[in-house]
Formats: structure tokens, sequence, C-alpha cells
């Protein structure tokens, strides 16, 4: 296997991962942002409440910051390997003298 073929794999790999990272964490900030409302709606309906929701609203803003960063990078390792790949195929075309459009 060709060390480009080698590298267009390992980034799809770590693509995957961050992809699957992003998931996982989408699920456990829907699970937290449930229990939050429950808390500060119907169980914790005073002051401690209102301090605890604001807490969590800036734990809430930073965990999104780190899905979005997460996303942002998956985004560019798929970027990369298509690039890559392109560019490989590109290099293939040009070696066996096929016609470039």
């Amino acid at each position: 296997m060709a060390v480009t073929q080698q590298d267009i794999q390992a980034t799809q790999t770590a693509q995957q991962d961050f992809e699957n990272a992003v998931g996982g964490m989408g699920n456990i900030l829907n699970g937290v942002q449930e229990a939050n409302y429950q808390l500060i709606t119907r169980e914790m309906q005073s002051s401690a409440g209102i301090a605890f929701g604001k807490v969590m609203t800036g734990w809430l803003d930073k965990f999104n910051d780190i899905t979005r960063l997460l996303q942002q990078m998956a985004d560019m390792l798929g970027t990369q390997w298509q690039t890559t790949q392109a560019a490989e195929q590109h290099n293939i075309d040009l070696a066996a003298g096929t016609p470039q459009p």
C-alpha cells in the first residue's frame, strides 16, 4: 500500500473518530440539558436553583464550544483526505499519460 493511501486511511479514521466523539457528546448534552431543565423548573425553584441554572448554562456553553471544535476538526480532516485523494488521483493520471480536463 502506498504511503499516500495509508495517509488517506489514517485521516479518514481520525475523521470518523472525531465524528463519533461529536455524536457521543451530543448524547451527553441532551441528558444534561434534560436534567438541568428538570432541576431548575421542578425541583429547585429557589435562589439555589437559579444559581445552579446559571452555572449549568455556563457549563453547557463551554461544552457546546468543545463540541463545535471537535466538529471543525472532523470537517478539516474530511477536507484533508479528500484533497489528498484528489491530488493522488491527479498524479496517477499524469503518470499514466491520461489526458487532463
